[in-house]
């Protein structure tokens, strides 16, 4: 689902406007998006809960030259669903 379908279906249910809720998305994001840049966790009930997770370094090979590079740590946004959220993935999957 792209962006501007996200946006469509929710102003459907919602009864809103696009532009409405296309704002409402967007400042969702944004305060996310700053909330996980200070580390901080982002849970959504029912859905689940975003995070930040810290990467060591390593070192990778390129497969074809054999040459060695150090890959600096990073930081990545990791998602994880909530117990409800598997449930309802697991009842379509056993029903599709």
């Amino acid at each position: 689902m792209t962006h501007k379908e996200f946006v469509s279906e929710m102003a459907r249910q919602l009864d809103w406007t696009e532009s409405k809720v296309s704002a409402l998305v967007n400042a969702a994001v944004e305060s996310m998006s700053e909330k996980l840049c200070d580390e901080a966790r982002v849970w959504v009930p029912d859905f689940g809960v975003f995070e930040t997770q810290p990467q060591p370094e390593y070192i990778s090979v390129n497969p074809q030259s054999g040459q060695r590079y150090l890959v600096p740590p990073a930081i990545a946004a990791i998602f994880r669903p909530s117990v409800s959220m598997k449930e309802q993935l697991k009842k379509r999957e056993n029903n599709g």
